[in-house]
């Protein structure tokens, strides 16, 4: 038997709500016995279901609760179907399940319906027991056009540049809002128009002709006409929106089209927006405690120095002065696209006029405008009957003073209003901008204790409406005028007081505040301050000054020193500034003293201000400092050894550019040792650093100057260089110039002949020659080197020269073997070598020489030679050397390698596949005709070189050539120009064969012979190049027949008709060979050909 589950239900049948219908079944109960039903109904759990509806659907609820059935009522079994029925406007979603204890949280897995449709589901609980539940048929409006701004009479015409609002009544996808058009076949938007002109006007798609806009919340869209689009003028358009259109939250669509119409007038609105001038309002909020300000003037009045009350621009939460401008403006047909505000500040914050202040313009667009959700747009709209633009614009200026905000409304077409014309027609509002003055400056203070007052003094800031200073502290309140910069606060007794000072300007405004801590203290003075001193050797003594306080309490001044000899003294306070010179200090070395200054009365001291003072007369001694310039990181590394002086205080280290005066110093405590100058930079004149040792009495040691090459420069290389040698004095002689350097120091000269050792040596600038003594006849070839080198050891490019000590000529250099443009043969070449009569030339197929041929050559200015008689593609192997008379030279040392390559570039074979040759291949002959049958649609070459070695390339029709590519599609009745070109193995010698081939139009059709109707004239011509022009006409030509003439197997441009002029200057003065191809319109090929000839 099968098992079942049984529940509970508590449920309302057939409630009905906005959106479906809804009531439940109780499907068939399961075949069980009596008695095991009776087991399951006293055990089986509860289970309360109870149906809802959707959620805003604008219905009143049925009674809310569980509907509790009778107790012989069955337990619900569990799956069991529920049903609805949609009403009509809305659109089936999905089922949802809630628990009753947690109505927001939909339920997943726990409850399942197993059929999701508009018309019933069955419900499956897994999960809960004794549970009350809610389910929904959640169901949503479906989507439709709500309101249009078209007429309703469809006589009345619209302007051209009319946008067309259509308003939704619930949000759209934007996605599924685009227009139809060949390249959109999805689009759910058409428009198109029917001229009124005429009996049957002809629709045409407008489509393409408006630009849409779409509300970012999904509830509009309008069509707007581009402006430079097809003319829309006199047509009955239609806008039709069709079922694709969908809801942005939920799957469900447009039930049906919906279409519109409107009549287009024979032009655009051109007028400008409509704007009252008596219509704009301003305010400083848009909430209810907030008013209008309609002000085209504002006055200040001078004799109470106030602005009137109303006007004044608040800041909002960001810091920002906001004026709200009110105001209304409308076309008659395109939309207000955008405003412009201009701010112009006619007066100052103290009334005076102000001109030209101009400020940039913001442009806001219309969407962010229109606004009646504040309590002012609706108090505008109730008052003028005026839907209000509003504008919550932030003030462009920090100048105070009256601002003057101008309207400036502009259309989707351009038309609007320029500043000018916002000026001339008074399309303004304004508005007082008063900023809190700037705080005050330069706070300070004096107690008198006599008087028992305290002066305040300070700076006001430089605000042109400042009113007064405002003073505060606990117990106690004080104000000054403007311009006073001080006050005087009485019955102030001894104590420690905290000031707050703010400005205030006259429309009431407050600097930020000022907190400025004084100490009245009666008991105990002021110090002194700027206490310093000295010692002076000529005296003796110790020199103080110092400045006394402004203290009417400071009686004496008290000073005490310690040190070798400590003492004490007490003067009386003299002036403001004052001094004094402790006698009797003797000098010694590392000696130093302590001196502490007080001012004191006949109850307290002030607060001690000391100074260390050193009587020492004797300097450190002297600094050894040593210097290295690293080249890659271009520093300057220093070190040194402090003095054996126990007082030593700072190393002073200076550097600069040598004759350039200081550009660093650095003062380095004692110990360091060691300090980098980075970025010195590379100069000739090198580096001057000099090193000073500090003691703490500033005695100073005697300096250590350095100088540091910092040239990374090289000089140039000597020119001229050459060398000889003498036979008879076995000497050999270097000459050179030295390179233009200003730090030239030296010239480095080293040699070496051949294998043996190599001699080095050091000359001084401006030597310019050199002899190298004891060289011996015959002992080999000298390399001699010459170097220059600067101040900073930077050396310069080595140049060498080569010196022979025997009578040999030396081996001729640039030694080269090149094939020419002739097979079998290599030309070899060489230069030319010093002292030479004549060369000898070896060649051969071994690197080693075995077998070589040599070839004497005489004359020393004879410097190539054409070997001949060779084998093509083999390599040769060669060597030179030069002779003098009977003493020769030696050859060089790596041979040379030349390879001689074949010139032949002809074609051993040549072939059209299917179709033969005119004439009949020759290697010789490189201009061919082939005719192929109709039913042959391709061109195939086939060629082979006569000299294996030798590259074969196809090409037609003047493309590309290729070594591949040796077809090309021909089709009936067409001639393809296929080219062959043949490069020898040397790459030098190229030959190119051509082959006109005509393909056939149909088959089975005579070609030519005594069936040819065609013939031309004249027959043969002779053209000279002296302005010389010759016609040749076809005749036997149908009216449909096609016509090509050739010259030399190439097509004439152009020449299509029935006659042809040939120019003599466009060809050489040979013979020439003109045919003509005549194609009929049955597809026959007829040809002639003649020959003429051009002369000078």
């Amino acid at each position: 038997m099968k098992a079942a589950r049984f529940f509970a239900l508590a449920c309302g049948a057939a409630l009905i709500f906005a959106g479906c219908d809804l009531f439940l079944n109780k499907p068939e109960k399961d075949a069980i016995s009596g008695a095991e039903y009776e087991v399951w109904l006293a055990k089986a759990p509860h289970l309360s279901v109870r149906m809802e509806l959707v959620p805003g659907s604008g219905s009143a609820n049925p009674p809310a609760g569980v509907i509790v059935l009778p107790d012989n009522r069955p337990k619900l079994e569990v799956p069991f179907n529920a049903s609805f029925t949609v009403n009509p406007g809305f659109g089936f979603v999905e089922w949802q399940a809630y628990r009753a204890a947690a109505p927001g949280v939909k339920l997943g897995a726990e409850v399942q319906f197993r059929s999701l449709n508009a018309s019933g589901t069955e419900v499956e609980v897994a999960a809960f027991i004794n549970e009350e539940l809610i389910i929904i048929p959640f169901c949503a409006t479906l989507p439709g056009v709500t309101d249009h701004n078209l007429p309703n009479a469809t006589f009345e015409r619209l302007p051209t540049n009319y946008p067309v609002e259509i308003r939704f009544n619930t949000p759209i996808d934007p996605e599924s809002l685009s227009f139809l058009t060949a390249d959109n076949p999805q689009g759910t938007i058409a428009i198109t128009g029917k001229a009124d002109q005429g009996m049957t006007p002809t629709a045409r798609d407008l489509t393409g002709q408006y630009d849409m806009q779409k509300d970012p919340s999904g509830l509009w869209i309008r069509l707007e006409p581009v402006r430079y689009g097809l003319a829309l003028s006199n047509n009955n358009i239609t806008i039709e929106l069709g079922t694709g259109i969908r809801s942005r939250d939920y799957p469900i669509y447009m039930v049906e089209s919906r279409a519109l119409s409107y009549g287009a007038g024979d032009g655009p609105d051109l007028n400008f927006p409509v704007v009252d001038s008596r219509l704009i309002k301003g305010a400083l909020g848009l909430e209810e405690d907030d008013v209008f300000f309609s002000g085209k003037t504002i006055s200040y009045d001078n004799i109470g120095r106030v602005w009137p009350a109303g006007f004044l621009l608040k800041s909002d939460q960001a810091g920002q002065r906001t004026v709200y401008l009110f105001f209304d403006a409308y076309k008659t047909s395109a939309m207000i696209k955008d405003i412009t505000i201009t701010e112009e500040r006619v007066m100052d914050i103290v009334g005076r006029a102000v001109t030209a202040e101009i400020l940039p313009a913001p442009a806001y667009p219309n969407e962010n405008l229109r606004n009646a959700d504040s309590p002012l747009a609706w108090k505008y709209a109730q008052e003028f009957q005026k839907t209000p633009f509003v504008v919550a614009h932030t003030v462009q200026t920090v100048k105070e003073g009256v601002i003057r905000f101008y309207i400036q409304p502009r259309d989707s077409f351009g038309i609007g209003y320029s500043y000018a014309d916002a000026q001339s027609r008074s399309l303004y509002v304004e508005a007082l901008l008063d900023l809190p003055p700037d705080p005050v400056t330069g706070i300070g203070g004096v107690y008198n204790r006599i008087d028992g007052t305290i002066t305040l003094t300070w700076a006001d800031p430089a605000n042109v409406d400042l009113d007064y200073i405002d003073i505060s502290w606990a117990g106690g309140t004080a104000k000054a005028k403007a311009g006073e910069q001080r006050a005087v606060l009485a019955d102030m007794v001894s104590g420690s007081y905290g000031f707050t000072i703010a400005a205030v300007d006259r429309g009431g405004n407050r600097s930020p505040a000022e907190e400025f801590a004084f100490n009245a203290d009666s008991t105990i003075p002021s110090p002194v301050t700027g206490l310093s001193g000295y010692y002076n050797k000529d005296t003796q003594s110790m020199v103080l000054s110092w400045t006394n306080p402004q203290d009417p309490e400071v009686e004496t001044i008290e000073i005490s020193w310690a040190g070798m000899a400590a003492g004490a003294t007490s003067i009386a306070k003299s002036g403001l500034s004052q001094g004094y010179a402790i006698p009797n200090i003797l000098p010694a070395n590392g000696a130093a003293y302590t001196v502490t200054v007080k001012t004191a009365n006949t109850l307290k001291k002030s607060g001690g201000a000391s100074v260390n003072i050193y009587p020492d007369i004797t300097p450190p001694g002297p600094l050894t400092v040593g210097a290295f310039y690293d080249k890659g990181s271009r520093t300057i590394m220093l070190s040194w050894a402090d003095p054996a002086d126990t007082d030593l205080q700072e190393i002073l280290l200076e550097w600069g550019i040598s004759g350039a005066g200081i550009a660093g110093t650095e003062r380095v405590g004692r110990g360091q040792g060691s300090y980098v100058i980075t970025e010195a930079v590379s100069d000739s004149r090198g580096y001057t650093v000099r090193a000073y040792a500090f003691d703490r009495a500033g005695n100073q040691s005697a300096g250590k100057t350095l100088q540091v090459e910092t040239d990374t420069t090289p000089p140039g290389a000597v020119w001229g260089l050459a060398g000889s040698y003498d036979r008879e004095a076995q000497q050999i002689t270097v000459a050179w110039t030295d390179p233009v350097d200003a730090d030239l120091k030296e010239i480095r000269l080293g040699w070496q002949a051949e294998n043996g050792a190599l001699t080095t040596l050091t000359l001084g600038k401006g030597v310019g020659a050199y002899t190298i003594n004891s060289v011996g006849y015959n002992s080999g070839e000298y390399s001699i080197t010459v170097t220059a080198a600067d101040q900073a050891g930077n050396a310069g490019k080595s140049e060498t020269v080569n010196v022979r000590t025997d009578n040999r000529p030396a081996t001729p250099g640039s030694i080269a073997a090149v094939n020419t443009l002739n097979s079998k043969e290599l030309l070899v070449s060489w230069n030319k070598a010093s002292g030479a009569t004549g060369y000898d030339l070896r060649y051969g197929l071994s690197s080693s020489g075995s077998g070589a041929v040599v070839v004497g050559i005489d004359g020393g200015t004879t410097l190539s030679k054409t070997l001949s008689g060779l084998s093509d593609g083999a390599a040769y192997y060669v060597w030179v050397r030069a002779k003098d008379g009977t003493v020769l030279g030696d050859y060089n040392t790596t041979p040379v390698t030349g390879t001689p390559k074949n010139n032949n570039a002809a074609l051993g074979s040549l072939s059209i596949k299917g179709a033969a040759l005119s004439p009949a291949f020759a290697a010789d002959t490189t201009k061919y005709t082939a005719i192929l049958p109709a039913g042959s649609s391709e061109v195939t070459v086939d060629a082979a070189a006569e000299d294996s070695n030798a590259a074969v390339s196809y090409g037609f029709d003047g493309g590309f050539l290729s070594s591949a590519a040796n077809f090309k599609t021909i089709n009936p009745g067409a001639v393809v120009q296929a080219r062959v070109s043949v490069t020898a193995q040397n790459g030098a010698t190229t030959k190119t064969y051509t082959i006109t081939v005509t393909r056939l139009q149909q088959a089975d059709i005579v070609i030519g012979g005594p069936q040819n109707p065609i013939s031309v004239s004249p027959e043969t011509a002779k053209i000279s190049w002296r302005g010389g022009a010759k016609a040749f006409t076809v005749k036997g030509t149908g009216p449909r027949d096609a016509i090509q003439w050739y010259v030399d197997g190439v097509p004439k441009r152009d020449a299509t008709g029935d006659s042809v002029t040939i120019v003599a200057s466009d060809y050489l003065a040979t013979e020439h060979t003109l045919m003509v191809k005549v194609i009929t319109a049955a597809g026959v090929l007829y040809t002639r050909e003649l020959k003429f000839t051009v002369t000078q």
